[in-house]
């Protein structure tokens, strides 16, 4: 018992020392964009500059940091730019009222997700393993994961493949991803180098902000697909359900990952990978977007040797992509909008994750129309 109320203390105080480091770093780019923002609107546009941000951030409810990044805040950007852009708030609002909050763990909780997915008979990474910090964790092969030394035993043991995928159950945005190689009785991190199996046991046991971790298959990238080889490229695939059962795809973006790179997450940019809209008719890429000055985004053309998505090209298997998320939408119902993430791999498209919230990744082009229809829906 005592054990027990020391262990939740210490989650609590690391939490909180979280949440201060947070509130920090927010305090500090707030100040760096406004900096920044003036700047660049010079004396004669602060005015302009301020009522705008008031527009963004009062009225349409953009996060500051949220409009500086989508370049909302420029002054080359006109009206109709500020009333087609689509902030975070509005998508989750939109969402809220398609998808029931009380069935967030069918898809939020990768743990749940994938053994509800492999019982549907739908096409997801192998799951091998659920690492729960607080008690004991299942094995494919009916090992009982009491502690951080049965975890070790595992990865160390043939009853995993020579790679896979360690990453959390509620994990976000690619936080706490680990790609792992074994080979002579050691692990490699990709990105990172050799570890000791021991030390990142102990490293997820005490992770302050994720405590179930899943262990699963790790898929690779068709050789035809853009993109680099080390990570796992995804194709953001949103799906409505009609009120009659029918199935549409209603937005989709497409995640370029660099060669070195262990995710394919975009972050707004952060990452340094690239986001592409695909047009939902026919599959096709319509642009590139990256980071650019000040980590504002824009459209970009990759440098020269980058594997990067060509304007106009169409994605592969995109209609095979379509037909997996469209037959997998209705068995979760009553969540009528899911944004899936969909590789496609050698042997074709499989589903990576499902996500009841799901952003615009990174550009604002098509998501005033996805919105729209989600609201009529």
């Amino acid at each position: 018992m005592f054990h027990d109320v020391q262990q939740q203390a210490g989650r609590i105080g690391r939490a909180l020392a979280r949440r201060g480091r947070a509130a920090t770093a927010r305090a500090t780019r707030t100040a760096t964009i406004a900096a920044a923002s003036a700047r660049t609107a010079g004396p004669a546009g602060l005015p302009a500059l301020a009522r705008r941000t008031a527009h963004l951030v009062g009225t349409r409810r953009f996060g500051f940091d949220e409009a500086y990044t989508l370049g909302l805040l420029a002054p080359s950007v006109d009206d109709d730019a500020i009333d087609a852009a689509v902030s975070k708030s509005e998508m989750i609002a939109a969402q809220a009222r398609l998808n029931p909050n009380e069935f967030w763990y069918l898809t939020e909780d990768k743990a749940i997700f994938y053994r509800l997915a492999e019982q549907l008979g739908l096409r997801v990474p192998t799951l091998y393993a659920v690492l729960c910090e607080s008690g004991p964790g299942w094995s494919h092969t009916g090992e009982v994961l009491a502690d951080a030394g049965d975890w070790e035993r595992l990865l160390l043991s043939d009853a995993l493949p020579d790679t896979f995928v360690i990453k959390p159950a509620r994990g976000y945005y690619g936080l706490g991803v680990r790609v792992i190689e074994r080979g002579g009785g050691t692990l490699h991190e990709l990105g990172r180098g050799d570890v000791d199996a021991g030390a990142l046991c102990r490293e997820l046991v005490s992770d302050p902000q994720f405590h179930v971790y899943v262990v699963q298959e790790r898929l690779e990238n068709h050789p035809d697909m853009p993109g680099g080889r080390s990570a796992l490229q995804t194709a953001r695939i949103a799906t409505l359900v009609d009120r009659d059962g029918g199935v549409r795809v209603i937005n989709s973006f497409f995640k370029t990952a660099l060669d070195g790179a262990a995710i394919d997450n975009f972050r707004l940019g952060a990452t340094g990978n690239y986001s592409s809209v695909l047009d939902v008719r026919d599959g096709t890429f319509a642009n590139v977007v990256g980071a650019g000055e000040g980590g504002v985004l824009t459209e970009v053309t990759p440098p020269e040797g980058v594997n990067a998505p060509r304007v106009g090209q169409k994605l592969l298997m995109w209609d095979e992509c379509c037909a997996l998320v469209a037959a997998a939408a209705p068995h979760f119902l009553p969540m009528r909008c899911i944004g899936w993430d969909v590789a496609v791999t050698p042997t074709g498209p499989v589903i990576v994750e499902a996500n009841m919230w799901w952003d615009p990744v990174g550009s604002q082009r098509s998501i005033r129309d996805a919105l729209e229809i989600m609201r009529r829906a």
